[in-house]
């Protein structure tokens, strides 16, 4: 007779046979670790035999994936950033072009991650703070930028002394940047009584969400000269 069943015995009631009755008890199954690992398909079948002898190896092995799964979600890492073109051409401006024109004297438009290139009209000239640029002397440079239409776009760029170093930029070099795209005050004027269509501000390392890393280039000269520090 089975060990694993409970059994009782009875008489009829003419006592001429005996009847027995047998119960199954609930019994809860006992873990089996090969049977619990084919349920994953990152375990190969030639592990199954090892884990079901080493069953404590086997709880360790995952505590140690799940560690290592939160420390690569938590590790921190550089901004994006995009690589300065080859050449300054019409098609580096797109997107600059549309964002001035649809924001034409709006003020609180923004937008992250803009390129522009051109050549510079002007030497570039110092400016304290304002409640354009905050806080902290700025570079501002003069920027004439071929459109994606054939058409000139004046776009001013204000760099941070404290966060780019101080941009030297002399009239006719070429400069590229990429920060923040905004749109100037319709009251401001520039050197030579010029309004810019749009700016580029925060060509620095990121100091906001939404941001990839900022730089500028002046005759392959770029700012800042330090790479970003990892955040």
């Amino acid at each position: 007779m089975r060990k694993d069943l409970w059994c009782k015995s009875r008489s009829d009631t003419n006592h001429t046979r005996t009847i027995v009755f047998c119960i199954t008890p609930h019994i809860r199954p006992k873990f089996n670790p090969s049977r619990s690992i084919r349920r994953w398909p990152l375990f190969h079948d030639s592990l199954i035999p090892y884990f079901s002898v080493h069953r404590t190896r086997y709880a360790f092995y995952m505590r140690s994936l799940i560690a290592l799964a939160i420390a690569a979600l938590t590790v921190p890492a550089l901004a994006a950033t995009r690589p300065v073109p080859a050449r300054c051409t019409p098609q580096v401006n797109r997107e600059l072009a549309r964002f001035a024109a649809s924001n034409s004297g709006n003020r609180e438009a923004h937008a992250d991650n803009i390129m522009v290139c051109g050549t510079a009209t002007h030497d570039a000239f110092s400016q304290r703070a304002s409640r354009r640029t905050h806080a902290g002397p700025h570079q501002v440079i003069m920027l004439s930028a071929p459109g994606p239409h054939g058409q000139a776009i004046a776009v001013e760029i204000v760099t941070n002394d404290d966060l780019d170093g101080v941009v030297r930029v002399n009239t006719g070099d070429t400069v590229f940047a990429y920060g923040q795209a905004y749109i100037p005050s319709p009251h401001e004027r520039r050197p030579g009584g010029i309004h810019f269509s749009a700016g580029i501000h925060d060509t620095h390392c990121s100091t906001h969400r939404g941001a990839d890393d900022g730089w500028v280039v002046v005759n392959s000269a770029r700012y800042p000269t330090r790479p970003c520090r990892i955040r």
